[in-house]
């Protein structure tokens, strides 16, 4: 289901198409709203098309910190970075691990992976600091960040009412607060 996902995602959007040598008039016309969606451009078979770099390699000598770690999304985002070989994650969630969680931490863990597990409102500047004060001085140094926090509650747009889009909302002034970039940062 995620590769399926996956493809779609990355999969080019349905809209114009364009040959790669007639690229430049399809940005032109996509600019003067000109066109009846998003623009594809494809190779006529007599263009080179070199492919852009490849995606980061994960580092096993990084700190990954994943924010709503303990969620669905974060865990399996975790699992794939230690597939990928990272070693050091730090799993952040608002609340306690359920036990479903500590079962996958336990099985990050016997995969060889350190896992840190933090209970950090992100949306609060000085929570956030402290967390990477902490992993600047007792973690190989960050890596990357990927935020997976957040509710999932789908459904039809025509269908959703008041209260379901109130379940979903973040809280009244909750955002991720901006991430200091040095240990003594300040607002």
């Amino acid at each position: 289901m995620l590769a399926r996902a996956w493809r779609r995602a990355t999969s080019p959007p349905p809209g114009d198409e364009l040959l790669l040598r007639r690229g430049g008039h399809g940005l032109l016309s996509d600019g003067q709203a000109r066109h009846t969606g998003k623009i594809v451009l494809r190779p006529s078979g007599n263009e080179t098309v070199a492919a852009g770099p490849q995606a980061p390699a994960i580092s096993s000598e990084g700190t990954y910190l994943i924010t709503g770690g303990l969620g669905a999304l974060g865990l399996e985002t975790a699992r794939y970075l230690t597939g990928k070989g990272a070693r050091h994650l730090v799993l952040v969630g608002r609340r306690p691990p359920s036990a479903a969680a500590q079962q996958v931490v336990q099985q990050l863990r016997a995969a060889q992976a350190e896992i840190s597990v933090r209970a950090v409102d992100v949306s609060r500047f000085d929570d956030v600091a402290a967390l990477m004060a902490e992993i600047s001085t007792s973690m190989p140094p960050l890596t990357g960040i990927v935020h997976t926090a957040g509710i999932l509650d789908d459904g039809f747009l025509l269908q959703l009412d008041e209260e379901r889009f109130r379940s979903v909302r973040p809280e009244s002034g909750r955002r991720l607060a901006p991430a200091p970039c040095q240990p003594g940062h300040s607002a």
